[in-house]
């Protein structure tokens, strides 16, 4: 995608860049603060969170980016890597919420945020991108963090099933994140992002469909609130990369999870104990050195 022609200077882009970017953290953590606290309403799901999710952003692209013609529906079913990048996309954002309502939303998106280094591992086998060794040791890095995380040490294998589905998440981003490689020699990021809101909805439908409980009216406003938000955050993120570096913006999206995390301790009342915020701390650092060593590369 090309910059945009403008009268501002450099300096000037930049920190517009950096403004978009930090508000898109902001907005990302606002929704999962939100669609953590829509968990404790009558009603609410997984399933159903990320069905309003993919609703919601399904409509914003309609409105805003259809008439436009930055979106194209048919190509939703004639390209097939931007079928698979939605079913990918819509299983990632189940297993998210999941996960979320299960361990909160400060884990949640800790073990999201391991993406990039899957994302690493699939690029080498797949695009036959370079891994160094440097690399591999921010790697395990990370994943020792992770048994910090899921205390494997005190409890051996005898842990909550969802961290598993937690890690899980983060591999299918991380598979989303090659196929999105592709997508964007040719596909508009519209139409990429309705994708995922596409087949989030087809995913969610059935599951939703087969045990129906409407949620009162309160909770479809905290679901659709929390949809506009976290819409917000991926349009925004996405015009901050036409000003910023990708590594700078990558590395900036990993302060995700720590303000997700103190948002979460905050307002929802979560609790870390201090060998889980270390281990946090590893994956994060890890995933951080492994996203600046990728592009630096």
């Amino acid at each position: 995608m090309k910059r945009p022609e403008s009268q501002t200077s450099p300096i000037d882009g930049h920190r517009r860049g950096v403004l978009l970017m930090v508000l898109s953290i902001f907005l990302f953590a606002a929704s999962s603060l939100i669609f953590k606290a829509a968990g404790d309403m009558p009603g609410v799901t997984g399933w159903v969170i990320s069905l309003a999710r993919g609703a919601v952003g399904l409509g914003i692209v309609v409105v805003f980016f259809w008439p436009r013609g930055q979106f194209q529906p048919t190509h939703l079913f004639t390209n097939k890597l931007l079928v698979l990048r939605g079913i990918l996309g819509g299983g990632n954002l189940t297993l998210l919420y999941m996960t979320m309502l299960e361990l909160g939303a400060g884990r949640a998106i800790v073990l999201n945020c391991m993406y990039p280094i899957f994302g690493s591992i699939l690029a080498a086998i797949f695009l036959k991108e370079k891994l160094r060794v440097v690399q591999f040791f921010w790697m395990g890095l990370a994943f020792f963090g992770l048994t910090l995380i899921t205390g494997i040490w005190e409890q051996g294998l005898d842990i909550n099933g969802y961290y598993a589905l937690g890690v899980l998440g983060a591999f299918v981003a991380g598979c989303v994140i090659v196929v999105i490689r592709h997508l964007s020699r040719t596909e508009h990021t519209a139409t990429i992002f309705s994708a995922q809101c596409f087949y989030a909805v087809l995913v969610a439908i059935g599951p939703v469909a087969a045990h129906p409980q409407i949620p009162p009216p309160a909770a479809l406003a905290v679901l659709v609130l929390g949809g506009i938000l976290v819409s917000g955050g991926q349009l925004s993120m996405t015009r901050a990369y036409l000003y910023l570096p990708v590594a700078q913006g990558s590395s900036m999206q990993l302060s995700l999870p720590v303000v997700t995390a103190l948002g979460a301790v905050v307002f929802l009342g979560e609790q870390f104990s201090l060998i889980e915020a270390f281990g946090a701390a590893l994956i994060i650092v890890g995933c951080l050195q492994m996203v600046r060593l990728k592009h630096r590369g």
